[in-house]
């Protein structure tokens, strides 16, 4: 595939009008967009210390630093696929995850598409980008994802699991708390730590 395939939808993301802002600190910003129809579009982007290619075993590795969630069943196939099934927030909310091969990005980026089903579907990918200082900016995006699970009847359903999803990336929904990249960054900035 190419990574600048229609379905990553750049040109959405490279617009400014039209998304909600979320969340911002001096490492993260956090924005939504919802179409007429719920479709969301979310985008979380993260400075994390630590080069690109540990950042991308990471993500392409076992979840372990997504605290008090659940990641379970992983099966790797030849062709580079990696199927699992998440819980992020650990329990009730639960997603089918089909991880694809990175894809190379310039300079020396990589894209990472996972495609999701079951409490919601659609497309989510990660970009892991090098910067200057040895440092790594991660862009997590849904890209036309819908509620598709038993929530999917109440109102407002994109607008809700939006703000459900970036709060736990950031660590912050109201329980549990600390799940998301708060864990990356503690396996990857301080990986003497012991977890919290």
């Amino acid at each position: 595939m190419n990574p600048h395939d229609a379905i990553f939808h750049e040109d959405l993301f490279a617009q400014t009008a039209g998304w909600t802002a979320i969340y911002s600190d001096s490492r993260l910003t956090q924005r939504c967009r919802i179409e007429p129809r719920g479709a969301m579009f979310t985008e979380s982007r993260l400075v994390i210390g630590a080069p690109v290619d540990a950042v991308v075993a990471r993500l392409r590795g076992e979840w372990t630093w997504w605290r008090k969630g659940r990641y379970c069943n992983r099966v790797e196939h030849p062709d580079g696929t990696i199927q699992y099934d998440h819980f992020p927030l650990g329990v009730d909310v639960h997603v089918n995850s089909i991880m694809h091969p990175p894809l190379k990005l310039e300079p020396g980026g990589w894209r990472i598409r996972v495609e999701i089903s079951d409490y919601m579907t659609g497309t989510m990918y990660f970009d892991a980008i090098p910067q200057a200082d040895g440092s790594s900016e991660i862009l997590s995006r849904f890209s036309r994802c819908w509620v598709s699970g038993r929530y999917r009847f109440l109102p407002y359903p994109g607008h809700i699991a939006a703000r459900i999803h970036l709060a736990a990336e950031r660590g912050r929904f109201f329980w549990p708390r600390g799940t998301g990249f708060a864990g990356l960054i503690e396996e990857l900035e301080h990986p003497d730590r012991k977890p919290r």
